[in-house]
């Protein structure tokens, strides 16, 4: 899987029984925070339809670490709105609103730096990215 900000590695996993699952591998660096983020993902609201963090640890003689979600089939976004109605949109863009303000009611461990920060750091880095690729010589 491809899509997303995320430097982690995802895959869509089958076990053996046909249960489906999302892999997220990182590099070690990231254990403490990965950690962090399986904790706080750990106590989301049940009723919140998003994938549930089940495992957490490291691999591959510790050069890695490990998220195991649950998985929740769907359709990409981008493609599917696409195929709805205005009216079926405006719904489910309210329904995915009051998810995500029951999901930002959930409290932030002290440790970690203010939303805005860590935003801005991401940009900052995601601008970089983009300036040293090569790309912007053709604008």
């Amino acid at each position: 899987m491809k899509k997303g900000w995320s430097a982690d590695e995802k895959y869509k996993v089958t076990t053996n029984s046909g249960k489906k699952l999302l892999l997220r591998i990182s590099n070690i660096k990231e254990k403490e925070r990965k950690h962090k983020e399986f904790q706080h993902l750990s106590n989301m609201d049940p009723k919140i339809r998003a994938s549930t963090p089940l495992a957490f640890g490291s691999c591959l003689k510790e050069e890695l670490t490990y998220i195991i979600y649950t998985w929740i089939d769907g359709e990409d976004a981008d493609i599917a709105l696409n195929n709805y109605s205005k009216e079926k949109r405006y719904k489910m863009g309210y329904t995915a609103g009051q998810s995500l303000c029951k999901i930002n009611s959930i409290p932030v461990l002290d440790e970690y730096e203010p939303w805005d920060k860590r935003y801005n750091k991401k940009i900052d880095n995601k601008l970089k990215m983009y300036e040293s690729c090569g790309a912007n010589k053709f604008l």
